[in-house]
């Protein structure tokens, strides 16, 4: 199943980048790429700046934005349970 296996992608990355060490500007920023064969093309983009998260996905056909949007929700529960809040969460096409 997709959905499970990108929620924890998208957690991996949140505590990568609470992790790092911030920028100078107290930003830090997580890019992953993922290629699951089922969707294709997966980028996501994490920025976190103090307590806001902001995220952005970018996929590479239909069938990949429309199993991110699906899992939109679950994503948004797994950054609050991280003690943080979505700023932002986008679906973009390639």
């Amino acid at each position: 199943e997709v959905q499970p296996r990108l929620e924890h992608q998208v957690r991996h990355g949140l505590e990568v980048a609470l992790h790092e060490l911030p920028a100078p500007s107290g930003e830090r920023l997580v890019m992953m790429k993922l290629n699951p064969s089922a969707l294709g093309s997966l980028r996501i983009a994490l920025s976190i700046s103090g307590d806001a998260v902001s995220v952005r996905f970018t996929v590479g056909s239909g069938k990949a934005r429309a199993s991110v949007e699906k899992s939109l929700d679950e994503l948004r529960e797994t950054v609050a349970r991280q003690g943080l809040r979505v700023e932002s969460m986008t679906v973009e096409e390639d």
